[in-house]
């Protein structure tokens, strides 16, 4: 179970940056502030190049990772239970039924 302060933490983070994001959005409509709109635009264009030509990149990398993590975790599995994990991150992976409760 996730604590309620963890939650609230995150719920105001999200809360904060979706105000922040309406607050931009609200600047570059009105057109007064030329440094905000170039940001904005720079970002957008190296946004624009990252995802053309690096996208299938990224997206097969992420494919042989994932599968070869899966077959390091299956030949390591007693070396990785044995690893002092967070409360966190152990309570994630076995829920998951990606790492098996030891009784």
């Amino acid at each position: 179970m996730i604590p309620e302060m963890v939650v609230k933490d995150m719920i105001a983070t999200i809360a904060y940056l979706w105000n922040r994001g309406v607050c931009y959005m609200r600047l570059l409509a009105q057109g007064d502030d030329w440094e905000i709109f170039f940001k904005f635009a720079a970002s957008l264009y190296f946004l624009k190049l990252i995802s053309s030509q690096a996208l299938t990149v990224v997206i097969g990398v992420s494919l042989v990772l994932a599968f070869m993590l899966y077959f390091i975790y299956e030949q390591y599995e007693s070396e990785v239970a044995k690893l002092n994990l967070p409360a966190s991150v152990q309570l994630f992976l076995e829920n998951h039924g990606i790492l098996m409760r030891h009784m």
